[in-house]
C-alpha cells in the first residue's frame, strides 16, 4: 500500500505523449523533498527510479535486503517489484529522484535483476547533476522537453548501469560453455521435476563438492536456491499465460503443496502469487526471458 508522503520542495508529473511513451526514456515524474515522514511502501509500481541523496539518510528495503544511504549516494532500482523506502527520522533526509522507463531499457534492468545485481548503488556525481537537470528541464517545460529528458536520462543510466553489464557480458565463451549453459539447460529441461544437487552435479560430471564450489562462484547462490529461483520465474509466467490454480501450478512446479509455493513465491518476490498477479494484471514480464526448450515443455504439459 501506498503512503502518501510530505512537503516535496519540488515534484514535476506529468502524462507522457503516447509517441514519447512508444520510442523514448520517459520520465513522468521529478522532484525534490526533505522530510522525515517521507515514505513509500508498494508492492508493484509501473516505473523505475534513480534517487540521490543529497545529505541525511535514506533507507531502501528490496528483495529481503535493507540499504542505507547517505550523502552522496544515489540508487537505481525497478519499481515493478515489491520495495519500500524512507527518511531517517532524526538525521532527515534531502532526495532528489527521476522516475524512467522505457521499453529498451526493460532487457537491461532483467539482465541485472536475473544476476542479483538490483538494486544498483553507486556514488556518481553524474547522477545527482542529471537529476537537478532534469529538475531544471521540467520546470521549463519547452516544446522538446520529452525529447531532452531522454537524452538526459540515457547516458547516465548507462553509466550507473553499465560496470555491472559489462561484468556480465565479460563471462567467457570458456565459462559458459562448459558449466552455465548445461546447468540452465538441465534445470529448463527438468523444472516440473523434482530436481536434486545429485542430477545437477551428472549434468556436467562433477562431484558434488567442487561443483557447489564452481556454482557459488558463478551464480552466487546455492544450487538449490537458484533451482528455486527458476521454478519461481516459471510460476510467474504460468500465472499470466495459463489458467492453472495456484494449487496447480504448485503441483506441476513440484512444490509440497499450494502453502509450501506461496511462502516460496513470497520469499523470492516479497509478496503472495495472487497479489502479484493482481498487480500486475495484463503484463507478462517473463514471457521473453524463458528458454525455448521451457517453453515448449510447458506447452506440451498444457495440452494434456
Amino acid at each position: 500500500m501506498e503512503t502518501p508522503a510530505s512537503q516535496s520542495l519540488f515534484a514535476y508529473t506529468y502524462t507522457p505523449c503516447p509517441y514519447a511513451e512508444k520510442h523514448l526514456i520517459i520520465s513522468d515524474c521529478i522532484g525534490m523533498c526533505t522530510s522525515k515522514d517521507f515514505y513509500y511502501s508498494r508492492e508493484t509500481f509501473d516505473n523505475n527510479l534513480i534517487l540521490s541523496v543529497v545529505r541525511g539518510t535514506f533507507y531502501v528495503e528490496q528483495y529481503g535486503e535493507r540499504h542505507v544511504l547517505t550523502s552522496g549516494m544515489s540508487i537505481l532500482m525497478r519499481l515493478t517489484d515489491s520495495h519500500t523506502y524512507y527518511s531517517d527520522k532524526v538525521d532527515v533526509a534531502s532526495i532528489i529522484w527521476m522516475h524512467f522507463r522505457s521499453d529498451m531499457l526493460v532487457p537491461l534492468l532483467d539482465t541485472l535483476y536475473s544476476h542479483r545485481l538490483l538494486p544498483v548503488i553507486t556514488c556518481s556525481e553524474e547522477v545527482k547533476k542529471t537529476i537537478y537537470q532534469g529538475i531544471q528541464i521540467a520546470s521549463q517545460k519547452q516544446d522538446d522537453f520529452e525529447y531532452q529528458i531522454s537524452a538526459l536520462i540515457y547516458p547516465v543510466i548507462l553509466e550507473v548501469m553499465g560496470p555491472h553489464l559489462l561484468r556480465i557480458q565479460n563471462q567467457t565463451v570458456w565459462e559458459n560453455s562448459w558449466f552455465i549453459k548445461p546447468v540452465n539447460q538441465y534445470i529448463d529441461n527438468h523444472i516440473y521435476e523434482k530436481i536434486t544437487l545429485d542430477q545437477l552435479c551428472s549434468s556436467v560430471n562433477m562431484s558434488k563438492s567442487y561443483f557447489c564450489k564452481v556454482f557459488k562462484k558463478y551464480f552466487s547462490m546455492s544450487p538449490m536456491q537458484y533451482t528455486m529461483y527458476r521454478k519461481i520465474n516459471m510460476s510467474k509466467y504460468l500465472l499470466f499465460n495459463s489458467d492453472q490454480s495456484l494449487e496447480a501450478i504448485a503441483h506441476a512446479l513440484g512444490f509440497s503443496d499450494q502453502s509450501h509455493f506461496s511462502k516460496t513465491f513470497k520469499h523470492y518476490m516479497g509478496t503472495t502469487p495472487l497479489r502479484y498477479k493482481n498487480s500486475k494484471k495484463e503484463e507478462s514480464p517473463w514471457e521473453s526471458d524463458l528458454p525455448t526448450e521451457t517453453t515448449q515443455t510447458m506447452n506440451h504439459k498444457q495440452q494434456i
